[in-house]
């Protein structure tokens, strides 16, 4: 697992995508997935993620990609109190040769 996962233990790996049907590059195994939109955020939130302090690592494509730092923001802004930015993304994840699953 890369370091820059590693570091926060057990949690909810949230993907997050610009548009519903992106699935470029793949997402990690096992996670949940939102869209970017302010309120695909809001509606979904509750349903993906019922425990607002659970370890939520949210990620996108590469670090150019702002999309994981915005829901981040958003979900921190909604009341979840342990949302951390994996801003490697998905491409460190496939880097290191970690299974992907398509979207």
């Amino acid at each position: 697992m890369p370091e820059g996962w590693r570091r926060w233990g057990p949690s909810v790996p949230l993907g997050v995508r610009r548009g519903a049907g992106s699935s470029r590059g793949g997402s990690r195994s096992g996670r949940r997935r939102c869209g970017s939109g302010r309120r695909g955020t809001r509606f979904l939130a509750p349903t993906l993620l019922p425990d607002h302090d659970a370890v939520i690592v949210t990620y996108c494509s590469n670090p150019a990609c702002p999309n994981s730092g915005q829901v981040a923001d958003r979900l921190t802004h909604l009341g979840y109190t342990n949302v951390r930015k994996y801003a490697e993304g998905i491409e460190d994840w496939t880097n290191a040769g970690l299974p992907t699953e398509s979207a």
